[in-house]
């Protein structure tokens, strides 16, 4: 608060935002089922576009 004074700690702290939900668990559903091609498959398309 020294640094940025009261107005810009304010705004420093208002850029944050707790979101909601499981990240851990929404990731394992997303990947649970990807295999070693479909990654290869994602490499290839991203190098050719």
């Amino acid at each position: 608060m020294d640094s940025l004074g009261y107005v810009n700690t304010i705004r420093f702290f208002k850029q944050f935002d707790l979101g909601s939900g499981d990240y851990s668990n929404d990731r394992r559903q997303w990947l649970d089922n990807l295999t070693i091609d479909d990654i290869w498959a994602d490499i290839q398309q991203r190098q050719t576009d």
